[in-house]
This record gives structure tokens, C-alpha cells and sequence, in this order.
């Protein structure tokens, strides 16, 4: 159960629209230069470098129904196998839990994203990044 006194940072509006974790997020910047690799696993499209770090950068596609990673920001988000890059729109802005309401989505979606926040009429799906990591392995 989430404190009612935590933060999501909502990305993006209808199509685009993502929540995640505030405090799971490193940085928020434009789009940097993606390196493609040889034997970079399904899912990604590269690295970038962050802090002089190389960090996988996922890539922007429909990974499950519901779920397309969009937008030409990059958010920096800790996991369990540590920093990944995730595009985002635009725009993103801090706001806290108690402000909307968390919902299990309607939809058939994956576990990654079974849960929505509502936040003025709009549905951000929320990314849980390390079910969507897990899921990406071979």
C-alpha cells in the first residue's frame, strides 16, 4: 500500500500518459545522443550516458496492450537492477498521491501496468519498472 503523502511524477496526456514513482527518478532531460550496441537485449534501443554512466535506454514502442513508451525526454529511474532510462513526453510535473485517486486498471494490461492514477479526469498508467524489467528477460 502507498503512503497517501507520496508523490508520482505524471508525463505526458491521454496516449502518452505515464505516472511513476517521484522518488524512483534520478534526473528528467531532453532526449541525449542513444548509442545502439550489438546484443542489446529486445525492449531497449541503446545506451545513453548518464553522470558518465552508460544506462540502457528502453526503447519508445508498444511493449503490452496499453503500454507504449513515448516522448523524447528521458526520465532516469532507479530499479532493482539499477539506473534505466525511460522516454517520456514533455512537460512532467511532480503531484501527490493524495490529489487523485490510484485505480486497478479496467483494462487487460500487464502487471506492469495494473494500476491507473486519476488525476483531474485524466488516467496516467502507472509504471511499475522493475515487473516491466522482469518481464523483458529472456
Amino acid at each position: 500500500m502507498m503512503s497517501p503523502d507520496a508523490r508520482l511524477a505524471l508525463f505526458g496526456e491521454k496516449r502518452d500518459a505515464l505516472a511513476c514513482h517521484a522518488n524512483l527518478i534520478e534526473a528528467v532531460f531532453e532526449r541525449p545522443a542513444v548509442f545502439v550496441l550489438p546484443g542489446i537485449p529486445d525492449g531497449f534501443e541503446g545506451i545513453c550516458l548518464f553522470r558518465d554512466e552508460p544506462v540502457p535506454v528502453l526503447g519508445r514502442q508498444q511493449f503490452f496492450d496499453g503500454l507504449t513508451l513515448q516522448g523524447d525526454d528521458l526520465a532516469i529511474c532507479r530499479s532493482e537492477m539499477g539506473l534505466v532510462a525511460v522516454p517520456v513526453a514533455a512537460g512532467g510535473r511532480i503531484v501527490e498521491i493524495a490529489e487523485g485517486r490510484i485505480e486497478t486498471s479496467r483494462e487487460d494490461v500487464s502487471e506492469c501496468m495494473a494500476d491507473c492514477f486519476i488525476y483531474q479526469n485524466l488516467r496516467y498508467p502507472l509504471l511499475d519498472l522493475d515487473k516491466l524489467l522482469l518481464q523483458l528477460q529472456p
